[in-house]
């Protein structure tokens, strides 16, 4: 087995300040990463000496399965990424950021393998203001707010291109034999014979990037010399293009799942985090307490298909992704 991974990324940043008040920073990036396996395993059955060990599986006993099973597997994928952010702050106070990205990866469909998005946030550092000055006992006080383009291209290297694999065996047929391994051979033509394949997975030419645009207001505050700091968040983020791998009939022959496109969904929810200093002492022992709590609300806004439930992959427009289906007992009321 062999395996080759690959991380190559290239930074380039750039920092002034302009009359002591205007501070503008600006990171460009570009990443390239490659991942790639392969390997291969011999088996074979009734080696009668410890000696043979893998050096000459020829040297066998005859058996029922007189070959050698040899298998192998390959998997390749890469992504490639550009990025541009430009980051402003005046005076300390008022800062904004703007970013653009451009994503490549080889896992998706042909025509959809490239996906660029934006993002923009904006930053009031309130306890920097002069009317803040009085309010001894805030330390830090900041107000932000965000808008955002993320993507999503977590699935199996070649689910785009579909999958096949021998036949087992299990089809056997009045035209078919079976062949080394339980692979099924057929005549083709007055002297050739071939081994026949099933279709383990169907492709899909259309998959495309899952991405989620996020909306989110924070504010971060520090109290009592920041013995107590925290934050709170609120956010809503709604994704298109839902990556998903669906269950088929039994009646389409294919038994793994179809990777896809499925629709969009909603989150939203706050989340509360705060953090305390209890007990610092000046032999460097010190007390701290986290505490972090959120809400989510996950709903399922659409399916492609303009159905609004599909029961056999426990779909339900209106309901969270989690839903579980069952039937009612009416007679129990349960």
């Amino acid at each position: 087995m062999k395996d080759g991974v690959y991380t190559l990324e290239n930074l380039l940043t750039y920092e002034k300040t302009f009359a002591s008040k205007h501070r503008v920073s600006f990171t460009g990036l570009y990443s390239i990463q490659e991942d790639h396996s392969h390997n291969t395993s011999v088996s074979k059955d009734s080696i009668d000496e410890d000696f043979v060990q893998f050096y000459n599986l020829g040297q066998a006993s005859t058996s029922s399965n007189t070959r050698a099973v040899v298998n192998g597997s390959e998997t390749s994928w890469a992504l490639i990424s550009y990025m541009a952010r430009l980051n402003y702050v005046y005076d300390d106070k008022y800062m904004i950021t703007l970013t653009g990205r451009i994503d490549g990866s080889s896992r998706l469909a042909e025509g959809n393998k490239w996906h660029q998005y934006p993002a923009v946030s904006l930053g009031w550092n309130i306890s920097n203001e002069s009317f803040m000055k009085d309010i001894g006992f805030i330390s830090s006080l900041k107000l932000r707010a965000g808008w955002g383009e993320t993507s999503n291209q977590s699935i199996n290297p070649y689910a785009s291109l579909g999958n096949v694999s021998p036949s087992n065996g299990l089809n056997t047929t009045a035209s078919g034999s079976q062949g080394p391994g339980g692979s099924i051979r057929y005549n083709y033509g007055p002297t050739r014979i071939v081994t026949g394949y099933n279709i383990t997975s169907l492709p899909n030419p259309d998959l495309d990037w899952e991405y989620t645009r996020v909306t989110n207001i924070g504010l971060d505050f520090g109290v009592l010399k920041n013995r107590i700091t925290g934050s709170l968040e609120l956010y809503k983020a709604h994704t298109y293009k839902i990556l998903y791998g669906l269950t088929l009939p039994a009646t389409s022959g294919i038994t793994s799942q179809y990777t896809t496109n499925i629709g969009e969904m909603e989150n939203k929810g706050v989340e509360l985090t705060l953090s305390t200093v209890n007990l610092r002492l000046k032999n460097g022992f010190t007390w701290t307490t986290d505490f972090n709590v959120f809400f989510n609300r996950n709903k399922l806004l659409k399916l492609n298909d303009g159905f609004d439930k599909n029961i056999g992959n426990q779909l339900f427009v209106g309901q969270p992704l989690t839903a579980i289906y069952d039937y009612q007992n009416w007679a129990s009321g349960k």
